[in-house]
């Protein structure tokens, strides 16, 4: 019989491959002697192999890099990295029992948080999993609110909140020409509720789109071959249009296609592949026709018929179209009865062409339902989602030309009674300052909103900075005992 040192490495390698060997066990047997220590060391696609099912998220968010990158990357040290990153999440998660009020998360922990996005190459899409990881197994254990689950909700709310800004910002900062009408309506949904969405990025929503328009596509092959749309490759969302790609008689045919299968599809109910595109998630459960208008646009899109909106209130949703030889279309929805169009006369043409929105007014309309109804939202994470949506509102509002009609003082003394978002309140109103054409009335409070978050502000970082003070002496003092 073999003695143990005698094993040939291949066997050990054989062993520590086994999916029973998890990324922390194979650091603890790295470090058991030199010979273990050697096995590993020297073969990086072990350490590769436990990556990926103990960071799912993180592999996925990070795919491309990962197969693409040009320099190569050390795995032994990116798991390492991971492990490290997992075990003092879990400490600041540990830490939250006795912090759970809102606020307090904001100004103590999220901070610790971001320092975990500085290790290793893939701190972001690590800490990200490790929520979902949380998330998800107290989902399954148990039914109703668990305090690490609340703590993680919250925590998460703060995290994702500044991840989903920047994104947010990138986008509305984009030429007119190249701001993609659904990606800005995913960036909105993930913001608002970033549980459902941890796992889902946008290429994901935008498959299940490709996959809408091909269905109709498919569906106009079998009415009319002939069509000119019935075989085209299917227009990118970033490809800006002016005007539909065919005649108006041509767009007329496309759109009673459209109107077929998606109607169809969507009094399907929820769980088919209209449902499961999520988009649904920015809107209060009274919206149906708002979140499947969306939809309706997006897909419309890829089939060259791009739409846009020009009114949305609480229960209508209109858009247009226009051709080069046609006269406006307005689109209605009814998710009951399907869409329904309608050739206008000059005089609504006019009409309607006073409510256009472009793409930041509708976002931000969304966004304000949302505020609106964050007392109806159940479930105990709903002052974070009313959060949130605030926030969302404030950075939105920055990118306005014009705030006459969309200044929402009511969410700015929201985010100032409860202490939010003070960064964005103080950037947005720098912003609106420098705008033309303004109303005094609103200038004056953008003025005073600045003044108060400022002050805030101060006060905040003085109870962080005497927080800081107070623990470094009791390390201190602790040490001298020793």
């Amino acid at each position: 019989m073999l003695k143990f040192d005698q094993i040939p490495d291949e066997i050990l390698l054989k062993i520590f491959y086994n999916t029973s060997v998890t990324a922390e066990s194979l650091i603890s047997l790295s470090n058991v002697c030199q010979r273990f220590r050697k096995v590993c060391s020297n073969e990086e696609m072990l350490w590769k192999s436990k990556f990926k099912p103990r960071w799912p998220l993180a592999w996925k968010k990070n795919a491309f890099l990962i197969e693409n990158s040009s320099q190569p990357i050390n795995w032994k040290k990116e798991v390492e990295d991971s492990v490290e990153i997992s075990n003092k999440f879990q400490e600041i998660l540990n830490s939250l029992i006795h912090l759970a009020n809102y606020l307090t998360v904001a100004i103590t922990i999220v901070p610790s948080i971001f320092d975990l996005f500085k290790i290793g190459e893939f701190g972001t899409s690590v800490v990200l999993n490790e929520f979902r990881r949380v998330i998800k197994t107290k989902r399954i254990i148990r039914r109703g609110p668990d305090l690490m689950l609340l703590n993680a909700k919250t925590l998460l709310y703060h995290v994702n909140y500044y991840l989903v800004t920047q994104e947010m910002k990138e986008f509305l900062s984009l030429p007119p020409e190249r701001k993609c009408f659904e990606k800005g309506a995913y960036h909105l949904a993930k913001g608002l509720n970033p549980d459902a969405f941890l796992a889902i990025e946008y290429e994901d929503v935008s498959l299940k789109l490709d996959k809408l328009a091909l269905d109709v596509q498919l569906y106009l092959r079998s009415v009319n071959p002939s069509h000119p749309a019935a075989s085209i490759e299917l227009i990118s969302p970033e490809d800006f249009q002016e005007y539909a790609k065919w005649s108006g008689e041509e767009t007329n045919e496309l759109i009673h296609c459209l109107n077929y299968v998606l109607c169809l599809k969507y009094n399907a109910g929820q769980n088919n592949d209209i449902g499961k595109i999520y988009f649904h998630q920015l809107l209060a459960n009274k919206k149906k026709d708002i979140f499947f208008s969306i939809i309706y646009m997006a897909v419309s899109h890829r089939l060259g018929i791009p739409f846009s909106p020009i009114r949305f209130d609480e229960c209508t949703f209109l858009s247009k179209w226009k051709s080069e030889d046609a006269e406006y279309v307005v689109i209605a929805p009814g998710y009951t009865n399907g869409y329904f169009w309608l050739n206008v006369s000059e005089y609504f043409i006019e009409l309607f062409n006073q409510y256009e929105y472009n793409i930041e007014i509708f976002l931000l309309l969304l966004a304000r339902s949302k505020f609106d109804n964050r007392e109806n939202i159940r479930g105990y994470n709903l002052f974070p989602r009313g959060a949130t949506a605030a926030g969302m509102i404030l950075i939105i509002q920055s990118f306005l030309k014009n705030l006459n009609k969309y200044f929402y003082s009511d969410v700015f003394k929201f985010c100032l009674e409860e202490e939010l978002h003070l960064d964005t309140i103080i950037d947005t109103c720098d912003k609106l300052l420098n705008l033309d054409n303004q109303e005094e009335s609103n200038m004056t409070k953008i003025r005073s909103f600045s003044t108060e978050a400022r002050q805030l502000l101060a006060i905040q970082q003085h109870k962080v900075n005497n927080k800081d003070q107070e623990e470094n002496e009791s390390f201190q003092q602790n040490r001298l005992c020793f």
